[in-house]
């Protein structure tokens, strides 16, 4: 299986069983009930204006980040808040995990979402990290990455055409960043 998501339906390709926690694999529907019996919301949609901008920029940081690690990104909706990509299946697992706990936190740090904590995004992105990779420091080790990422001037520039095109479309797909990443 070499997908995966950002945002709120990120644990819908994981398999059953290829999630690991002490007690044992767990499928991907109860790990959506544990998810939302501790309190996230894994599904809510955005509508209004700033909300949009929010979750494009948001999801747009997920998307160019793992697009700059070279990972395929399948899709973006910033209805949704969900951004869908494709590792590289050649990876090695502590690489794959690694590079994806730098991808989840691209969208926090994209967003400055590490000072407004009144957003589900952030529990839910770093949820997402340590129960595929069954680390807890994960997501800090990837956010500092993901801040290097964002910094760079052509990540940067890519981020910004990104969010304009999601908010314009509100969905994109592989052929639409391929265009941008081409301006």
């Amino acid at each position: 299986m070499s997908h995966l998501s950002s945002g709120g339906d990120s644990i819908r390709d994981v398999p059953p069983g290829n999630i690991r926690f002490k007690g044992g694999p767990m499928s991907v529907q109860g790990l959506r009930d544990l998810a939302r019996e501790n309190g996230l919301d894994l599904g809510s949609k955005r509508e209004d204006d700033e909300d949009l901008d929010h979750t494009a920029r948001h999801e747009a940081g997920h998307a160019v980040v793992a697009w700059a690690l070279g990972w395929e990104v399948l899709s973006l909706d910033a209805g949704a808040g969900q951004t869908r990509f494709k590792f590289r299946p050649d990876q090695l697992i502590a690489d794959r995990d690694r590079e994806y706990a730098t991808i989840a936190a691209a969208g926090c740090e994209a967003t400055g979402s590490w000072v407004d904590s009144n957003r589900d995004e952030l529990a839910s992105d770093r949820y997402d990290v340590s129960s595929l990779t069954g680390s807890h420091t994960a997501f800090d080790e990837g956010r500092l990455r993901a801040r290097e990422l964002l910094a760079d001037p052509e990540v940067k520039r890519f981020h910004a055409r990104v969010v304009d095109a999601l908010i314009e479309r509100k969905i994109l797909i592989t052929a639409d960043l391929a265009e941008l990443d081409n301006e």
